[in-house]
């Protein structure tokens, strides 16, 4: 009896070991993979850190995809712009060159986004300085220039003629002329054969007029030639032109006195032909010749400046129309 006791106290005793040694071990195997998994988990710190990257580099993206857009949004509005501003400037350009305003005419159009501020004049209403360059020499042009000018506009005032005047280059001829006359009549004369092509017109552009420099804008250039212009045959159209204009052009070939004279008895005139007025005004034939050649009935050039201002820039642009030196009209068109 106590051997069966005894051997069933040490099955127990064995079992109840065998058990505990195996819940140990599980035990173990538990506190193992725990440990692992702490060890495999990222600290909050890394992951915070991933997270701020990539929101930069995203937030980076779409910054330079935005800026792509606007620019080519920018580029699309400027090019629409320009569209805009050269067919619209060209458009009023071929519509007011067909017909001569009365002097000095102002306008302003809006079209979409732009605005084009229009001034058209007639061109043989206004004193030409070519034509006085080549009747009255450089000191004779500056003197119509100051006095069609407006006072603050004397500075800006260059005047660069291309070649000498018609009447300098008459008196020089006159002059050489007569230092031949004691010349041996046998000796050979140079034809002068090598000597440069003349230039047709002294001033073709307002950089030959006025100092670029000087004008702190180009808005400016229709007001300062309101009463000047290089363009046309050179005749004053005295029909058109205010009295103040015709009194300088005609100074630039007589007195101050005789020419108001002749401004008063166009003012009063019953007919329409100057030939007629100097006739019964100027006795010298040479100075009446001159001023034939100065004074006229009838106007050849139409000019229209096209001030186009728009959200982003101003452009001035200058047409005009006129007959050239084989009396065929043409137009040209040109930035000043």
């Amino acid at each position: 009896m106590w051997t069966q006791c005894h051997e069933w106290i040490l099955k127990c005793l064995s079992t109840s070991s065998v058990a505990l040694r195996r819940r140990r071990f599980r035990n173990s195997l538990h506190r193992g993979s725990a440990s692992a998994a702490a060890k495999a988990k990222p600290a909050p710190g890394v992951v915070l850190l991933v997270v701020l990257v990539a929101l930069v580099i995203i937030t980076t993206c779409i910054t330079q995809m935005a800026n792509r857009v606007t620019i080519a949004a920018r580029d699309a509005a400027d090019r629409r712009e320009a569209l805009q501003r050269r067919w619209g400037t060209r458009s009023i350009q071929a519509s007011v060159l067909t017909r001569t305003p009365d002097r000095v005419r102002r306008d302003s159009i809006k079209l979409g986004r732009l605005r084009f501020d229009v001034v058209t004049s007639d061109e043989s209403a206004k004193a030409n300085l070519n034509a006085v360059y080549d009747a009255g020499g450089l000191r004779r042009t500056q003197e119509v220039a100051e006095t069609v000018l407006p006072v603050t506009a004397h500075p800006q005032l260059r005047l660069r003629p291309r070649r000498p005047s018609a009447a300098d280059e008459t008196a020089a001829a006159r002059r050489q002329g007569s230092s031949r006359l004691g010349a041996d009549s046998g000796e050979e004369q140079d034809d002068g054969g090598t000597a440069e092509p003349r230039v047709e017109t002294p001033f073709s552009s307002w950089k030959e007029v006025f100092a670029t420099k000087s004008v702190s804008s180009e808005s400016q250039l229709p007001l300062l030639t309101r009463r000047l212009t290089i363009w046309g045959s050179g005749r004053l159209n005295v029909w058109a032109a205010d009295s103040e204009t015709i009194i300088a052009v005609c100074k630039s070939v007589v007195e101050g006195g005789l020419a108001r004279r002749i401004a008063d008895r166009i003012e009063r005139a019953s007919t329409r032909r100057v030939e007629l007025v100097l006739i019964q005004t100027v006795t010298n034939r040479k100075d009446r010749a001159a001023l034939q050649r100065l004074l006229g009935d009838g106007s050849d050039a139409t000019a229209v400046w096209v001030l186009a201002s728009g959200p982003s820039t101003n452009h001035l642009r200058f047409a005009v129309r006129h007959s050239d030196d084989l009396g065929l009209t043409r137009t040209d068109y040109s930035i000043p």
